[in-house]
């Protein structure tokens, strides 16, 4: 079963004339999966997903110490 997040990257957001590249990058927390995309040190688009939500178990679950 495949799960998607979606993340729509408008034209207005991007600097065409630059020619530095676009960085992607995806995060797995505690609570589910964060992708932004960079151009240089501006967040210019972010999409998010919970475990719940995307119907998978958490793979980072951490053990409580005592």
């Amino acid at each position: 079963m495949s799960k998607y997040i979606n993340l729509r990257l408008s034209k207005s957001s991007v600097d065409f004339e630059s020619n530095e590249p676009l960085n992607i990058q995806v995060k797995f927390d505690d609570d589910g999966v964060v992708i932004d995309v960079w151009d240089g040190d501006d967040c210019i688009e972010s999409a998010w997903g919970t475990y719940s939500e995307l119907r998978i178990n958490n793979p980072i679950k951490r053990k409580r110490r005592k």
